[in-house]
């Protein structure tokens, strides 16, 4: 591992923690060992559909496929 990939790696566990999810079962999604709760089914489908697809996404289209007008 070089040096940049070693300190990215560093600033992401301190700064940003780990996300657990949990995905048979019952959904649950945690954060540093502690659950998170969302308001809406939409708010978790969202947080679960960027981390799988894991690339930048355009809110336009985002807003488009889990807000259809």
């Amino acid at each position: 591992m070089i040096v940049g990939e070693h300190f990215e790696k560093r600033w992401k566990e301190l700064y940003m923690g780990n996300l657990r999810f949990t995905l048979l079962g019952s959904p649950e999604v945690r954060h540093a060992d502690q659950l998170l709760l969302f308001s809406t089914r939409k708010e978790f489908a969202l947080l679960i559909y960027l981390a799988v697809e894991g690339c930048i996404h355009l809110r336009k289209i985002l807003s488009e496929l889990f807000w259809p007008r």
